[in-house]
């Protein structure tokens, strides 16, 4: 899990934002295709959700590998 994976998981906005202006990838997928959004999704962050769908124009029929 990433950086920026685990701050969707846990909510924590202003670390993804910090993250997203210091170069991370806001799109990055895990080893099982999993992004932010999914792990906002599963941490039920909806903020975070709410952000990465505004901001961020996420697909939200993407889905991962399993």
């Amino acid at each position: 899990m990433s950086a920026i994976h685990y701050a969707a998981f846990t909510g924590d906005l202003s670390l993804i934002k910090l993250l997203i202006t210091n170069g991370g990838d806001i799109f990055q997928k895990n080893d099982t295709g999993m992004t932010a959004l999914q792990f906002a999704a599963q941490g039920n962050q909806a903020a975070v959700i709410t952000y990465l769908l505004d901001e961020h124009k996420f697909d939200i029929n993407q889905v991962d590998s399993k």
